[in-house]
């Protein structure tokens, strides 16, 4: 038996980052503060984000970046 294709997202579906305070598409990936932070990151495979505007850190999926870069 062969597993099904997955479909993969077409191009024009682009999912952006988008700070969950104030709504801006301005951000930026922050660093780990601490190697709990880092380790608790890995496990949930989130990443933390800051926003430019506000300054409001954050987490989101890895994933949430990698569809971010698609062109």
């Amino acid at each position: 038996m062969v597993a099904p294709k997955r479909k993969m997202p077409s191009k024009s579906v682009r999912h952006v980052l988008v700070c969950p305070k104030c709504g801006k598409m301005e951000v930026e990936r922050s660093r780990y503060n601490t190697k709990t932070e880092q380790v608790t990151c890995w496990i949930t495979r989130n990443r933390p984000y800051r926003c430019q505007e506000c300054w409001h850190r954050f987490y989101a999926p890895r994933r949430a970046e990698k569809i971010a870069r698609q062109d």
